[in-house]
């Protein structure tokens, strides 16, 4: 999906983050490498899960996600929050590598 929104808008940019704040105007999220990205949300944000559509109540700090966002002038204005498969009742997490 986000290959599609690059041949739309050559200044698209993304990046896989955990939220670490959310309100009904902008996201925060922490990327892989620690640095933290702003994007204002817009009426015009989609938010999917799975392909499917999904809501802004769906986003919850600590969440994974993937935002798209697109540079306006001064202010990133996030496209699309795709949201991480949520995690079963008897999902354990992966053990790590020692």
């Amino acid at each position: 999906m986000t290959v599609e929104l690059y041949r739309e808008d050559a200044y698209l940019r993304d990046c896989e983050a955990t939220v670490v704040a959310i309100d009904d105007k902008k996201i925060e999220v922490e990327t892989t490498d620690g640095k933290k990205v702003t994007g204002v949300l817009t009426a015009e944000t989609k938010y999917t899960r799975d392909k499917a559509a999904a809501a802004f109540a769906d986003v919850k700090v600590g969440a994974r996600v993937v935002i798209v966002v697109v540079q306006e002038k001064d202010v990133q204005k996030v496209k699309q929050v795709l949201l991480g498969q949520e995690a079963s009742a008897d999902h354990k997490p992966a053990s790590p590598k020692p």
